[in-house]
């Protein structure tokens, strides 16, 4: 991970982002959630992930919308 002088995260290299976004959806799953990539952008030092995660309606509560 890269810092500026404020130790501002500035972004992570490509393969330090890959592992990242792999530990998170593994969390995810742990916590019966969803993990989602809304987007990715490189930025002067590296790589910085925008991520949604939200956790699993459950199957049992369906609602239906006609």
């Amino acid at each position: 991970m890269y810092c500026n002088t404020e130790c501002a995260s500035l972004g992570l290299g490509m393969t330090e982002m890959d592992a990242s976004v792999v530990t998170l959806q593994r969390l995810a799953e742990k916590l019966n959630a969803e993990c989602v990539e809304l987007r990715r952008r490189q930025e002067h030092h590296g790589y910085i992930a925008d991520m949604l995660i939200r956790e699993r309606a459950d199957e049992r509560d369906f609602t239906e919308v006609r």
